[in-house]
């Protein structure tokens, strides 16, 4: 039976690769604008000018949404019941697990890029972390991406922290758990071009176009088209 030419299977993504990625220098970057339909997860020179992986993330607790909030209150006069539905509004938190021990992680993570936490001689590194949380306002990328798709999810204001120590377990990698709670753009990350708290950003993807009798065209079986 001949599929209507509104599916496209070229727009279904099943994640093959996936990162998070923080700016480079400072903690914000812009809307990585254009980025998405070049990128490729085996070719640096494709990522978004400005940003860079935070460190290796978990395959096994991939990077993940939360949602909070937003429930519905229903308001009544004296008169009248249930004349308005009010909405609060939605926290979300972005949580993701690396493995990775280096500066740039401890201080993300553990000092809040607070450099009096920070012991740095040629031979070590040492983050000190007490019972005062630190935290890192910060844009982060999420990508995830296979050979034909790509989807970023950009956050131009989050607020970035160590999720406890996580738990080791032997034989396996140890975990830094991190937590991260999506704000408000600030006005000047508006300025900047951001609009809300997440965009997700995707390529545009042309449909196949049909051959007579609405089936594929040839030599593109099921409609696909290239990323």
């Amino acid at each position: 039976m001949a599929k209507p030419i509104e599916y496209n299977p070229s727009e279904v993504l099943v994640a093959d690769f996936v990162t998070v990625l923080a700016p480079k220098t400072g903690t914000f970057a812009p809307p990585p604008k254009g980025a998405v339909g070049k990128f490729k997860a085996d070719d640096s020179t494709t990522y978004p000018d400005g940003w860079a992986p935070i460190g290796l993330t978990s395959a096994e607790t991939l990077p993940t949404f939360s949602s909070d909030g937003g429930d519905a209150t229903v308001i009544d006069t004296a008169e009248v019941a249930a004349v308005r539905n009010i909405r609060g509004n939605i926290t979300t938190k972005f949580e993701f697990t690396l493995h990775t021990f280096n500066k740039r992680v401890l201080q993300l993570t553990q000092g809040g890029n607070d450099p009096a936490t920070l012991e740095e001689t040629e031979a070590e590194l040492i983050q000190w972390s007490g019972g005062k949380p630190r935290t890192v306002n910060t844009s982060l990328l999420f990508i995830r991406a296979d050979s034909e798709m790509t989807v970023f999810d950009y956050m131009p204001n989050a607020q970035l922290s160590a999720n406890g120590r996580g738990e080791t377990s032997k034989g396996a990698l140890v975990p830094i758990p991190v937590t991260a709670t999506v704000l408000a753009p600030t006005a000047e990350q508006v300025t900047a071009g951001a609009k809300d708290a997440i965009a997700t950003i995707v390529p545009k993807k042309a449909a196949a176009a049909p051959a007579a009798g609405g089936q594929p065209a040839a030599g593109n079986p099921g409609g696909r088209v290239g990323g």
